[in-house]
């Protein structure tokens, strides 16, 4: 080992957080750079782009990884052997099958959103690139290997985006096609040249696929679909649900107010940072504790500890955006009546993380999912039929979410058997 890899391992958290934060600070950089082009057609598609895949790789997202954590990352694990082949590619006919059978279902919910042939081209095959990036980044989150988990956010995030912000910064152009290419280039050099053990695990399990011809093929999805309905399918409604209570806004934005998409996603890159701060900062150094189903609820999710940080950095994120326009890098901000919305909305977000941990533990799926569901028919019917201004648009999403919070609250107080989880549970990776 080198010296400056050494360094490096010594210094893996910090390189972590840096490379978090940077990739954070990235895309919307870039977004706000684009927003000063003549043409804002870069900047509308890029923010698109962003927008679909958040909404859509969660489909792709399924828990049949469990097995291989159970197996890999435990402290007692057996790392090595025939049974960890075996678990690897028993893995990856789970995400094979699974891929292929929601593949049509991603197609369509990226076609709602791009509703052109050109960049739905575009975002397919970004979401699979998210999918082996989630996947690999989870595990080695949970195995601590901060510096690892940095290498692939470096290919992930920072180099594609960092690229395209120096492309538009040095020739004032932008493309979103070159974005794509670049995304796509660096997952290959990552893929063949950094991570060559795992690539040499899928030419394994592709050779396996072959062999085995089309009574394997079958044999597989019969075998995932069976554990897709016993195990898999309320969590992936949950957390389909759950992802895009928090984008359908900018749907309805960008079909009622396009001109003022990219400005809005924008705004919303700036405060969506108070859930991830608040994550890192607060919930992480807690969530052992919320484990305990006799943890008190209401001090925790109502104490000052949870409400206090997100506050102050929604304050912080209202400031930036005169500061910006004060110093030129922004000459037409949203209204201070949407951005004060947005930060009402984002600070519901943050607060909200406390009482979804709770639920975790202590909530049947089928009554999150029912809940969940019915907030999103309730925001999507509001905003169809009453077709709000862009300045109102944050409120609703603002009401949605604290009815959510009221909702999960109740959960994680209630006893009632058909709510309650019958017995504390180990938590599963996800």
């Amino acid at each position: 080992m080198t010296r400056t890899k050494q360094l490096l391992e010594r210094r893996s958290f910090a390189v972590f957080f840096l490379c978090r934060v940077l990739g954070v600070v990235l895309r919307p950089l870039t977004l706000l750079v684009a927003l000063t082009l003549p043409d804002g057609q870069f900047a509308r598609d890029y923010a698109l782009i962003l927008t679909t895949l958040v909404s859509s790789f969660v489909i792709y997202g399924n828990q049949n990884h469990r097995a291989a954590y159970s197996y890999f990352l435990g402290d007692t694990a057996p790392r090595k052997g025939l049974g960890g082949v075996r678990t690897i590619l028993h893995y990856l006919d789970g995400v094979a099958v699974h891929i292929l059978l929601f593949a049509p279902v991603v197609g369509a919910v990226v076609w709602i959103w791009t509703e052109s042939l050109f960049l739905w081209a575009l975002v397919m095959p970004l979401v699979l690139i998210e999918k082996y990036y989630d996947d690999h980044q989870r595990a080695l989150i949970y195995r601590r290997r901060y510096l690892a988990w940095s290498a692939h956010f470096l290919f992930r995030t920072i180099l594609p985006s960092g690229t395209i912000l120096a492309m538009v910064l040095i020739w004032g152009v932008g493309s979103v096609s070159l974005y794509t290419a670049l995304c796509l280039a660096c997952f290959a050099i990552y893929f063949f040249m950094i991570s060559p053990k795992f690539a040499a695990v899928m030419g394994r399990w592709l050779k396996k696929l072959v062999a085995d011809g089309w009574a394997g093929l079958r044999a597989r999805t019969k075998t995932y679909l069976g554990s897709y309905v016993r195990e898999y399918l309320g969590a992936q409604v949950f957390s389909i649900l759950a992802m895009n209570i928090l984008v359908i806004d900018r749907y309805f934005v960008n079909s009622a107010f396009p001109d003022d998409f990219a400005r809005y996603v924008f705004a919303v890159n700036v405060f969506a940072t108070m859930p991830l701060i608040h994550n890192i900062f607060y919930l992480t150094r807690i969530r052992p504790k919320l484990i305990d189903v006799t943890y008190p609820v209401l001090p925790t999710i109502f104490g000052i500890r949870n409400l206090a940080l997100p506050f102050a950095l929604g304050l912080l994120a209202l400031l930036a955006f005169p500061v910006l326009k004060t110093i030129g890098w922004i000459d037409r901000p949203l209204s201070s009546q949407a951005l004060t919305g947005l930060a009402l909305m984002y600070f519901l977000a943050a607060v909200s993380l406390i009482p979804q941990e709770f639920v975790f533990w202590r909530t049947r799926r089928e009554a999150l999912v029912a809940t969940d569901l019915s907030l999103f028919a309730l925001i999507a019917g509001v905003l169809s039929f009453s077709q709000p201004s862009l300045e109102a648009i944050p409120f609703w999403m603002a009401l949605i979410l604290a009815l959510r919070i009221a909702a999960l609250t109740a959960f994680s107080m209630t006893h009632h058997p058909r709510l309650r989880l019958p017995h504390p549970i180990s938590k599963d990776v996800t």
